[in-house]
């Protein structure tokens, strides 16, 4: 029997400029300012876990008011605010207790081309949502096709033998405002403080090894500090340098290297901000990780939670060839056409949220098929 079909997104866009959208300030300003942004928020990432829409009901607040630690009555005044600005639709909302938008039914339709729908199993959905997605697919080369009874994204696969041309462009946006919630502890973090059991010591050195491969970690410090993974990895390589010339290598469990890395790094930027001479050479770190250090921190996180079959099937097989700093694209080199499909079909949405935090989330993925061998035979 085959797996069931994905509904929900793992990642979705978020526009940079939300904070300046109108609906937006009025929600802020009337409602408790950066709660109500959190509050909006959480409510965006349940929807987009269950789909393009959300049932509102009772059991939906309660979870909400879980989650962002308010009243019940809070989160239904948030909701309603929504309606009423216009972020949710108010007529969906009043006839069937539904909250969605056009705006989120097409950041939805557009991350999900590569599945398959049942098109009847479509419901509340914008009658020109499914056009103009498709309309913008066309114009970058891909298709997204549907008939009365299915929703289909077809596209020839293009491998290269050979050849570096650009394939795929795996522009993926997650810069949601999930810093404003309380994130649980890492599947990394957590696996850390197992192995370490009532361990309440740890040396930085230790520690910045286990950070390295905390993909949240590393996601939510480039989004506060506006600097790239690479960066953010460099400087804790800097870090460990510094505790160990000050003696102070030793640090009171994972939270406490982890508040003392911040404070730190917001020194060194400070410092080079004002011009200090000491903080003149603080403008970056000494070392930064190469293309093929990201690679393997990324491998590592991604490996850690996948299938055996996506480990035989897929990261096992599949190769890091090259990365571009300029055009931004990585090179995978795969062994073959069934290597290809199978990683674009059950990876490439969790590889694409991982390489989106080390590699920025701009960059490209290409692959690469080896040219086969020649027939010398006569």
């Amino acid at each position: 029997m085959g797996r069931p079909p994905k509904v929900g997104l793992q990642f979705f866009y978020t526009k940079v400029g939300i904070v300046s959208d109108i609906n937006i300030q009025r929600l802020m300003r009337y409602h408790k300012g950066a709660l109500a942004l959190g509050t909006f928020d959480a409510i965006i990432n349940q929807l987009y876990e269950n789909g393009y829409y959300l049932e509102w009901n009772e059991d939906q607040k309660f979870y909400l008011s879980r989650l962002v630690y308010g009243e019940e009555n809070y989160i239904q005044e948030i909701v309603d605010a929504c309606v009423d600005n216009g972020l949710f639709d108010k007529d969906l909302f009043i006839k069937h207790k539904i909250l969605t938008s056009q705006e989120i039914q097409e950041i939805y339709f557009r991350a999900v081309k590569r599945r398959k729908f049942n098109i009847s199993s479509l419901q509340y959905v914008y009658p020109d949502v499914i056009e103009k997605v498709q309309k913008e697919l066309l114009q970058t080369g891909n298709e997204f096709m549907y008939t009365e009874t299915q929703l289909l994204h077809t596209e020839t696969p293009k491998i290269y033998t050979g050849s570096t041309q650009s394939k795929i462009n795996k522009n993926k946006d997650n810069n949601s405002l999930r810093s404003l919630l309380s994130y649980p502890s890492s599947t990394t973090r957590a696996h850390a403080r197992e192995s370490m059991g009532d361990k309440k010591e740890i040396l930085a050195a230790e520690a910045i090894e286990i950070l390295k491969r905390d993909s949240e970690w590393i996601d939510q410090m480039t989004n506060l500090h506006k600097m790239s993974a690479a960066y953010i990895i460099g400087w804790l390589d800097s870090f460990v340098c510094n505790c160990a010339c000050r003696g102070k290598q030793k640090h009171n469990g994972l939270s406490d290297i982890m508040q003392h890395f911040n404070d730190w790094l917001l020194l060194q930027k400070n410092l080079a901000t004002k011009g200090n001479k000491e903080g003149s050479k603080g403008a970056k770190p000494a070392n930064l990780p190469n293309p093929v250090q990201l690679w393997n921190l990324s491998l590592e996180v991604l490996t850690k939670n996948t299938s055996s079959d996506g480990k035989k099937m897929g990261y096992d097989v599949a190769s890091f060839l090259n990365y571009d700093t300029t055009t931004k694209v990585i090179l995978l080199g795969v062994p073959n056409k069934e290597t290809y499909e199978y990683i674009e079909e059950n990876l490439i949405e969790e590889m694409a949220r991982v390489l989106s935090i080390y590699f920025g989330r701009d960059f490209k993925l290409n692959y690469k098929i080896p040219n086969p061998p020649v027939n010398q035979s006569a």
